[in-house]
């Protein structure tokens, strides 16, 4: 019998489940670090451009920016690896977590 284009694909492939709303809590966890980080990212641009005492400079930066961008990289590392099985958000938040840190550091490098 000779199979049609398209029936190269398991039957796994073809009878998957739809993607739920929902997400665990590492996943949301990595969206919040990341927003907290990019926040500090801002502020530091900001700072950057405006006169403030140093103090403040290197509080936003390593408080708000590089140590929650270090907590969005492994807080996204889990949820991808959690969230590899299963059918919601957990992967895809973990992986834009990842890749804001990887965007973000390639951006303060080059900048700096």
């Amino acid at each position: 019998m000779r199979r049609r284009c398209g029936a190269c694909l398991t039957e796994a492939h073809r009878t998957r489940r739809p993607l739920t709303d929902a997400a665990s809590p590492w996943g949301w966890l990595a969206i919040g670090a990341t927003i907290l980080s990019s926040v500090g990212y801002a502020l530091q641009t900001l700072f950057d451009h405006v006169s403030v005492p140093d103090d403040i400079a290197r509080l936003v930066f390593f408080g708000v920016f590089e140590w929650d961008g270090v907590l969005a990289l492994f807080i996204g590392m889990v949820a991808v690896w959690t969230g590899r099985n299963r059918n919601d958000w957990t992967m895809r938040l973990g992986i834009v977590a990842i890749s804001y840190v990887v965007l973000a550091q390639t951006i303060q490098s080059l900048w700096d």
